[in-house]
């Protein structure tokens, strides 16, 4: 039931004689080359045991069975593995969901007295990231395995949205070659939050000039909502502003409109002095704005 991978040495038939390689009973397996080696790959902890057994080929009766301790090796590069979102599923920017690294040695074995401090790389430069960690030892500690996310209230956050895929990296501060990555993490746009509003204030605005208004459609990340297709309407607190008509966005609008000045109804016209605000919103929910 040994679960690793096993190398065994081949076959052997004995050999009786009076010249000096005989075996006359006695038989070394020089670990020479993988015919002669016994090369187990397996340790659930720090150290394990596992059983070796000799047989007669033909009389399988004949058996003896030894015990070798197995030692996990000191963590090679490339040695953490990491799983996020965890457990694996397609993101929303913003999406709050775990991320889990697992110390292995280079047969693929926990490496379960891991106590090295990490830090967290990722491509995508809006990401909020965690704090350095060390791992822990013992009874209830990580023991080479470590999880942020709903448990300790910290995340790794993707917020800026792909389809060619961010990458994460975690690393040891002082051991660089102890590092794992994570690529190819799609993030998908989130639903509509707010509206980007820019007016055209250069230079600057004179009571009554018309003016053009930049709108685009975001997430809570800010990444453009393409797909939005809902209708908006302007307000000010210039009650004497003319402002543009109710707009409905457009698949081809992309998630953002530029209402160009040059009519009545795509026209921003201030008309107080005074620092004056325009504001979009949603016809149907007053409150996205």
């Amino acid at each position: 039931n040994y679960p690793g991978t096993t190398i065994l040495p081949s076959t052997y038939t004995f050999t009786v004689g009076v010249e000096s390689w005989k075996d006359n009973g006695i038989h070394i397996f020089e670990a020479t080359g993988d015919t002669d080696t016994v090369r187990l790959t397996y340790a659930p902890y720090p150290t394990a045991q596992t059983r070796v057994t000799v047989r007669d080929f033909d009389n399988p009766s004949k058996s003896t069975d030894t015990y070798v301790t197995i030692a996990n090796k000191p963590v090679p590069p490339g040695s953490i593995q990491i799983t996020y979102p965890d457990p694996p599923k397609t993101l929303t920017a913003g999406e709050l969901v775990d991320c889990t690294a697992l110390v292995k040695d280079e047969y693929g074995n926990r490496v379960s007295d891991y106590t090295g401090t990490v830090y967290f790389y990722s491509d995508d430069s809006n990401a909020s990231l965690p704090a350095n960690y060390t791992f822990t030892t013992g009874g209830g500690a990580d023991n080479g395995q470590h999880t942020w996310g709903v448990a300790t209230s910290t995340y790794v956050v993707l917020k800026t949205a792909t389809q060619t895929g961010w990458k994460i990296t975690i690393t040891d501060t002082e051991q660089s070659s102890i590092t794992g990555e994570k690529t190819g993490i799609i993030v998908n746009v989130g639903t509509p939050d707010t509206f980007e509003v820019k007016v055209d204030t250069t230079p600057v605005i004179t009571a009554g000039d018309g003016k053009s208004v930049y709108v685009r459609v975001t997430d809570s990340c800010g990444n453009t909502v393409e797909d939005y297709i809902e209708t908006i309407a302007f307000g000010s607190d210039d009650l004497q502003a003319e402002l543009p008509s109710n707009y409905t966005f457009q698949l081809s609008d992309q998630g953002e409109h530029t209402f160009e000045g040059t009519t009545s109804t795509d026209t921003v016209r201030l008309k107080t002095k005074g620092t004056r605000s325009v504001e979009v919103y949603q016809t149907d929910i007053p409150t996205r704005e």
